[in-house]
């Protein structure tokens, strides 16, 4: 009897062992399988933003601009060297209006006994840059999605196909969020090569000006400190630069023609039909002409001016003709009507 009870005694040790095992290991945190795994992500859910580039368009032009030489306009104003300052001025409009591929002839309106007309002051060109089309990475592929299961069948089996869609589920997750990371990281690199581009193509600007404007410069302040000329042969200078844009309009080089004038626009033969001995067509060219005359003979200026405008647009043929004072003529109206027409 004592040993029966031995026998009882242990066998109720040894459940109650068991049992408190069960509970212990059932507390445990269970090691998911690797297909259970699932990585939170650190990518946002976006869609492909390609940058808007940088505007790196260029209209290019062909400038000439005549300065008249005589001394005639001194009668109106003796304290100032309109040539002069008129060259000044357009050095210093010039190197904030010019862009690469940019064509530029300076000149004086003078008598041809004075110097050689085989020569000028300045013409030039500015070297012509290409805007090379942006270079992004590859372009993230939309993750190949594994379609779920259809449930059909007895409850065993439904239970199984539905376990089985769990876990297609989870792997299609897993290759989402794969993409959306590469995506991000592409919507993150794709602003930064815009912007490498774009500081790359303004190296380049900067470089192309640079190639002409000491030169212009330099130029311009050599032809400052020439001697006045005894004439103004105004329609050799228009016939010069109707001949310079001939072969340009022809081959359609430039997407713009501007004439810009300092002189008080009085010819020096003075024969009133004088200007038909030349063949001067400025068809599609902007005209912009500084009257040196409007300086004081307010009244004489207004009537010329009148007749001037009508002799470019009509006899001509200009695009236009705009006929300023001289103290209209500054820094502003100058860069306004080489970059806008007006």
């Amino acid at each position: 009897m004592h040993k029966k009870n031995n026998i009882q005694k242990h066998f109720l040790y040894f459940s109650l062992f068991l049992f408190f095992l069960v509970i212990v290991v059932s507390c445990v945190p269970q090691t998911p399988s690797p297909s259970e795994e699932f990585p939170p992500t650190p990518c946002p859910e976006e869609t492909l933003i390609v940058p808007t580039p940088f505007d790196h368009s260029i209209s290019n032009k062909y400038i000439i601009v005549l300065v008249d030489k005589s001394g005639s306009y001194r009668r109106y104003d003796p304290l100032h060297d309109y040539a002069a300052e008129s060259l000044v001025l357009i050095n210093d409009v010039l190197s904030k209006t010019l862009s690469p591929g940019d064509r530029i002839l300076v000149d004086w309106i003078a008598n041809d006994k004075d110097r050689d007309r085989n020569k000028v002051i300045f013409e030039g060109e500015v070297e012509e840059i290409i805007d090379e089309p942006l270079t992004y990475d590859p372009t993230p592929t939309s993750p190949e999605l594994i379609p779920t299961l259809a449930v059909y069948g007895s409850d065993i089996q439904k239970d199984k196909i539905r376990e089985q869609n769990e876990e297609i589920e989870k792997q299609n997750r897993l290759r989402s969020r794969g993409y959306y990371c590469e995506v991000y990281k592409w919507n993150q690199d794709a602003p930064l090569i815009n912007a490498e581009e774009d500081k790359e193509w303004k190296r380049r600007y900067e470089n192309a000006l640079n190639g002409l404007l000491p030169s212009l410069n330099n130029t311009i302040n050599n032809a400052i400190t020439e001697k006045n000329a005894q004439e103004t042969h105004l329609y050799e200078g228009l016939s010069v630069a109707s001949r310079k844009f001939h072969e340009p309009l022809i081959q359609r080089s430039y997407e713009k023609y501007i004439l810009i004038i300092f002189s008080d626009m009085i010819d020096s033969h003075r024969g009133k039909d004088y200007y038909l001995n030349f063949d001067i067509d400025l068809s599609t060219v902007d005209v912009l002409i500084a009257n040196y005359l409007c300086l004081q003979e307010y009244e004489k200026c207004l009537n010329q001016s009148m007749l001037i405008q009508d002799q470019f647009l009509n006899v001509y043929n200009s695009n236009s003709a705009a006929i300023k004072f001289p103290i209209e003529t500054n820094r502003e109206i100058l860069i306004n009507f080489i970059e806008k027409g007006y």
